[in-house]
């Protein structure tokens, strides 16, 4: 179903599969991510890794059914549609309003304390 949302690519949402769970050691500290395999209508099978979210242990079981979003003139710009890939954007708003908004507190309280050029 493609659908035009304002301000996005336009996108389809389908059912993919999780084909196999990758892994990254760092510090000696194993976290897992999913291999995503969904079909496309315009170009067939695709299959990449989705390493935007790391989990330990791993957040989906092999060849679990997972929503997948993506872009039809770019099929490797997609997306496993779950909360935490739609509050990505929220949070790092979030964060930069509240450290905005403490810069402006803290030059209000002592506007001496900023260098002067």
């Amino acid at each position: 179903m493609l659908q035009n949302v304002p301000g996005r690519w336009p996108y389809k949402k389908k059912k993919g599969e999780e084909v196999n769970n990758a892994n990254n050691n760092v510090d000696s500290v194993r976290s897992y991510y999913p291999v995503v395999r969904f079909d496309t209508i315009e170009s067939g099978p695709y299959a990449a890794d989705y390493s935007m979210f790391t989990s330990n242990p791993s957040a989906y079981e092999l060849w679990e059914k997972v929503p997948v979003v993506y872009d039809p003139n770019n099929h490797k710009n997609f997306m496993i549609d779950n909360l935490n890939s739609r509050m990505m954007m929220w949070i790092a708003i979030l964060v930069g309003f509240c450290l905005s908004l403490g810069s402006v507190i803290y030059y209000i309280l002592d506007p001496d304390s900023y260098i002067r050029f």
